[in-house]
């Protein structure tokens, strides 16, 4: 909203130019935008999230965050980051309730390589769970 219509040079242009962004992925966008055409699946829910964050589509964001808490694809390491990344609260705590009960997961998790890529918040609370 901010680009069309508020302050900027591209508020009076008939096309404006979208940077730094993949065509394919942009595509994605367009289609989940536009009912009937494309759903968020595994494949593109990582893109689409990259995406809706960015334009700031909220319905997007909960879609794809309604998607990553059913799906069986992602395991529990990329929805936590992906959470933490894009600020996905309820994936956040499916997360985290998922840590509490299962001990292969938290298995998982300390065997991390990557930990350092999560928040300072998130390590807390991984902690906590883990011990």
């Amino acid at each position: 909203e901010t680009l069309f219509f508020g302050d900027f040079t591209e508020k009076g242009k008939d096309e404006v130019e979208i940077k730094d962004g993949i065509y394919e992925e942009f595509v994605y966008l367009l289609h989940v935008i536009y009912p009937g055409l494309e759903k968020i699946m595994h494949r593109n829910v990582e893109h689409i999230l990259k995406l809706a964050d960015r334009f700031q589509i909220e319905h997007l964001m909960k879609q794809s965050e309604e998607h990553l808490m059913k799906s069986d694809r992602f395991d529990i390491v990329n929805k936590l980051l992906l959470a933490d990344q894009y600020r996905l609260d309820a994936l956040k705590v499916k997360c985290f309730d998922t840590l509490k009960y299962h001990k292969c997961e938290r298995q998982k998790l300390k065997s991390f390589p990557e930990f350092f890529n999560f928040s300072d918040d998130i390590k807390t609370a991984i902690k906590s769970v883990i011990g």
